[in-house]
């Protein structure tokens, strides 16, 4: 909790959303309550906020049967593909689930994943 208050407090501005988003999923409810009471950063007591209001809202609305409808089949890319998908949500501001099938069909054809879910 300590070292994730300091990280926040040090280097805040230059993380990105998801990389804030991270550290604050990996605490308890109470972690994050204690950071914003102890840390003397507005910025830091914001942020922890915003996130508690809005992780809710930051989930994907695509799942892995979206990405099977789209051809793929099932594996560890699934993994890799929803995960990439949750970065995006959070640092591109992906508002829809068009918006996110968008993103997965040009990160699927980026990464040359094929319908084996190989590359």
């Amino acid at each position: 909790m300590r070292e994730t208050m300091g990280r926040l407090s040090v280097a805040i501005r230059r993380m990105k959303l998801s990389e804030v988003y991270r550290l604050l999923e990996a605490l308890s409810s109470e972690g994050r309550l204690f950071i914003m009471a102890r840390t003397h950063s507005e910025e830091v007591k914001k942020t922890v906020s915003n996130y508690i209001i809005y992780a809710d809202s930051l989930t994907p609305a695509t799942t892995g049967e979206d990405i099977k409808v789209m051809g793929v089949k099932e594996g560890p890319v699934y993994g890799e593909i929803l995960e990439a998908l949750r970065t995006a949500k959070i640092d591109e501001s992906l508002a829809t689930k068009e918006e996110e099938l968008a993103f997965v069909r040009r990160y699927i054809a980026a990464k040359g994943i094929n319908a084996e879910g190989a590359r």
